[in-house]
């Protein structure tokens, strides 16, 4: 359950897949997440003592290859296992206690939501997407953009296994923001395609 004592992370900027996760109520880094591209194209995630918890080697055709601190790596759909029921959006992962977290919302237009198995009404994480907002304030009105946070429950970070069950929130919710905004992307790219369509330089117009 969200409550007044969760902990509260901005993306800054706002990338999943290059930012830092700020916490709100401090100011401090908590994890820095980076991507290199040489030898081949990867998402590393540290968290505040520098110490590598994760990282992914990006691929287009295949899943991901994730690696979770140092254990082998796999194919990241091996660990968050997307629903086999058509039009479902959910996904989950195994976390340190052995118990199945499930996010929903990981589709076009929707916010993740994380449950847990012991709890499965009241989400223990969730995404606000980042929004522009008129301020009605000034004079004229402006605008102002608001974070992107990623709000995690207070007593999952403070709980047995917290640092770890931490760690395993972020990183999938990573992994699936990148995705989601590459899916998202994609089908503006084609709705936007779709609107406006091609017309031959040749053309001779009736």
């Amino acid at each position: 359950m969200i409550t007044n004592s969760n902990l509260s992370l901005t993306l800054t900027p706002d990338n999943p897949s290059n930012c830092d996760l700020i916490e709100v109520e401090t100011g401090k880094v908590v994890y820095h997440i980076f991507t290199v591209f040489d030898p081949k194209t990867t998402t590393i995630v540290e968290n505040a003592a520098g110490e590598r918890i994760a990282s992914w080697e990006w691929s287009d055709v295949r899943s991901d290859v994730l690696t979770l601190g140092n254990m082998p790596p796999v194919s990241s759909s091996v660990w968050l296992k997307k629903s086999m029921v058509p039009f479902k959006d959910t996904v989950t992962f195994t976390g340190p206690d052995e118990k199945i977290y499930k996010w929903k919302g990981n589709s076009l237009g929707s916010s993740l939501e994380l449950f847990s198995p012991d709890d499965k009404s009241s989400a223990i994480a969730r995404f606000t997407k980042s929004y522009r907002m008129k301020n009605q304030n000034t004079d004229p009105p402006s605008y102002i953009t608001t974070t992107s946070q990623l709000v995690i429950a207070g007593y999952v970070v403070s709980g047995d296994d917290s640092s770890r069950l931490q760690d395993l929130i972020v990183v999938s919710f990573l992994m699936l923001e990148k995705s989601k905004r590459a899916r998202d992307k994609s089908v503006t790219n084609r709705i936007n395609t779709q609107a406006h369509p091609f017309t031959p330089f040749n053309a001779v117009a009736a």
